[in-house]
């Protein structure tokens, strides 16, 4: 059988609307104050800043305020040398090739029993709806989902659960073959040339029944790589968190483009439960060189997502002055804490174009505040360096909840509301909003899209009753849906990650 090459599906929203003409006194495009020189703060970090198995913390001076506006800046000076730099990990080069196959989980087909609705399995078919086929065969009281394809398309992990067999496994595209990688649950993510696989694990949890942003309590996240096969499992970083005694939690772990570090997010729990702070940390790939970020007081609640030099972070956080999320980034090494977006808008989530130059975000205007105080979420534009804001969509509609980024990082496909008509579109649109195409589809639901990865087509799953929710293609050039090409399961929400990938035929 061919092999198989990914590419992520968000889940997040974005609308746009087609550059048909305007009025010259309605500009679509804000440009951001400068951003003055940063202000500075020292802080003392230990060797271990994030919570390593060793267990020390990090300890820091006083951090720089941030002023309101224009965007502020902070930089954290640390006071260890930095560990030497790995090797860098080489960047996968797959032959071109053709790209047909959408991977996803959850198809309904039935086997009586103890599934009548149908037993959960990793599938795949080609966009014309040809060629469905099982890549995974799961034992009599279990069920497989959350597929995640290798960079070079010959391997899918994936997580089985119940039964005997529960955990994470990896199987072989051409070969059939299945290999257990560990027990538990784990979110999945390949290193960029595809030798490792990055855990977000819970090695005592099975099933599905998941997943509070990472942060259960009862079964902690680590943060763990591992070879393919299942050979060399590591844990690099260990919760802390005690039931009574507080502690630390770890989760949203994210490699480098480079292959070479991992960024995570830590969240400090007081003894008391009463509030927690999250932060970022980053550690070398080989479990050296922890570092914890300093925040400047700011809590992240989204991210950290990479930029393409694999220095820079992006993330979505709310300050102690602030209720509403802003954009910001920073570097892996504490300094340049910038603030990207304004206090006039509340960010809700956001993505980063695979190549690193912008980042497209939801959220609404809180300065000033709507005249019928319905505030509605539209979708910006925002160059990565914090230049130039686009607004992407028209004052009447609104981002649905989800939206994805092309391949190419040319476009974002996203749904969006109708408050007046009361209906629902797909809306494609040019991260310069230059282009766009708003047309109507069957209604999309909450698992995500999945762009093929020449950027020509995008699976999706229309919502319908019960367990026949349909996996259909849109073709970009001419925003043409097709009939159903599989059915879908889908009544387990997956949190972070999507049941949909694609593949090459």
């Amino acid at each position: 059988m061919p092999a198989l090459r990914a590419f992520a599906a968000v889940t997040l929203l974005t609308i746009t609307f087609a550059a048909c003409g305007g009025d010259d006194d309605d500009p679509t495009t804000t440009a951001l104050p400068a951003t003055p020189p940063p202000a500075t703060a020292t802080a003392t970090t230990g060797p271990a800043a994030a919570t390593a198995t060793a267990g020390s913390s990090a300890t820091s001076q006083p951090a720089a305020t941030p002023t309101e506006s224009p965007p502020p800046t902070a930089t954290a000076t640390r006071t260890p040398a930095p560990p030497p730099s790995p090797t860098r990990l080489p960047t996968a080069t797959p032959d071109p090739v053709v790209y047909s196959d959408i991977i996803f989980g959850d198809l309904v087909e039935d086997r009586g029993g103890e599934y009548p609705e149908g037993v959960p399995g990793i599938f795949a078919v080609d966009a014309d709806g040809s060629d469905l086929h099982a890549l995974t065969n799961p034992p009599e009281g279990s069920g497989d989902s959350w597929p995640s394809v290798s960079p070079d398309g010959k391997r899918v992990a994936f997580i089985r659960f119940g039964g005997d067999g529960g955990g994470v496994y990896v199987v072989d595209i051409e070969t059939g073959e299945e290999r257990w990688i560990a027990d538990g649950r784990a979110w999945m993510h390949w290193s960029p040339d595809g030798s490792r696989l990055l855990l977000e694990w819970q090695e005592h949890s099975f099933g599905l029944a998941c997943c509070g942003g990472g942060r259960e309590r009862d079964d902690p996240i680590r943060i763990a790589t591992v070879n393919p096969d299942g050979s060399d499992l590591q844990v690099l970083v260990e919760p802390t968190y005690v039931e009574g005694s507080g502690g630390t939690l770890l989760d949203s772990a994210a490699w480098s483009p480079d292959g070479t570090r991992i960024a995570f997010t830590q969240t400090d729990i007081p003894a008391d439960d009463s509030w927690f702070t999250r932060s970022i940390a980053v550690i070398y790939a080989d479990g050296s060189g922890i570092r914890l970020i300093d925040m400047a007081g700011i809590t992240v609640w989204d991210g950290p997502a990479w930029l393409a030099d694999s220095e820079t972070l992006i993330f979505l956080g709310r300050d102690t002055r602030f209720l509403n999320g802003a954009l910001y980034s920073v570097r892996t090494d504490g300094s340049r804490l910038n603030r990207l977006t304004s206090p006039d808008i509340s960010v809700g989530g956001f993505r980063v174009a695979p190549d690193g130059s912008t980042i497209v975000f939801d959220g609404y205007v809180v300065n000033p505040p709507p005249k019928d105080g319905i505030a509605r979420s539209s979708l910006y534009a925002i160059a990565s360096d914090g230049g130039r804001l686009t607004l992407l969509t028209p004052p009447e509609l609104t981002v649905n909840l989800d939206y994805a980024f092309s391949p190419d990082s040319r476009r974002v496909v996203l749904e969006v509301w109708d408050e007046e008509a009361e209906t629902t579109s797909v809306l494609i649109v040019d991260t310069d909003g230059a282009d766009a195409a708003l047309f109507a589809a069957p209604n999309k639901c909450w698992l995500g899209w999945a762009w093929s990865p020449d950027s020509a087509k995008i699976a999706y799953i229309s919502c319908g009753d019960g367990y026949s929710n349909d996996l259909r293609v849109i073709t970009v050039s001419n925003t043409t849906v097709s009939e159903p090409v599989a059915q879908i399961r889908s009544e387990r929400r997956r949190g972070r990650d999507t049941d949909l990938a694609a593949g090459r035929g």
